[in-house]
């Protein structure tokens, strides 16, 4: 995202939450096999993590924002 001003409001910590379904897409274009241990570094309000769990994936996810969903 950028942090020029487009007339909208800009999220504190940069809050843009990535859809299930976009999610869903781009990680079934990793090739994760079962078992593989993921890190997910911005867990956000978790789409990419639970797209990474349906691969039957381990999960590690973590975030700046103590109040993430």
């Amino acid at each position: 995202m950028s942090s020029t001003n487009r007339g909208t409001a800009r999220e504190g910590l940069d809050r843009y939450y990535t859809p299930d379904n976009v999610a869903e897409c781009l990680v079934s274009l990793l090739g994760l096999l079962p078992g593989q241990h993921v890190v997910e570094p911005s867990i956000g309000g978790g789409a990419f993590a639970r797209a990474c769990l349906r691969r039957d994936c381990t999960v590690t996810g973590i975030d700046l924002d103590p109040e993430a969903e």
